[in-house]
């Protein structure tokens, strides 16, 4: 099956879900073939995407800019979280990785 999680206990039984970061994944193919690939953590105070093979990518803060109107990737003073969300994307994609059971990322 996927990686996850079940909401019955939450459903069934009003159980307490441990909060957990969403995971996007998005990879189309280009015009001309090639992919692009953006991979994306949404927590509670932010939003990181990262864009392959480019390298760039969106950190919005969400508390301060709900509409998500500020670019803070370039920001200086927003380093240290851009580092941590990268190793948390990281780990979240370790984490949910099926290679090994033959499947290929993409729709």
């Amino acid at each position: 099956g996927l990686p996850g999680r079940s909401l019955r206990p939450a459903i069934d039984r009003g159980e307490p879900l441990a909060a957990r970061p969403a995971i996007i994944e998005f990879c189309p193919r280009r015009p001309g073939g090639g992919l692009i690939s953006a991979r994306t953590i949404v927590e509670e105070r932010y939003k990181f995407t990262l864009f392959a093979p480019s390298g760039e990518g969106v950190l919005v803060d969400l508390t301060d800019d709900p509409h998500e109107t500020r670019n803070l990737w370039d920001d200086p003073a927003h380093r240290e979280v851009k580092a941590d969300l990268v190793l948390r994307l990281a780990n979240e994609m370790a984490r949910t990785d099926r290679l090994g059971e033959g499947w290929l990322g993409g729709a």
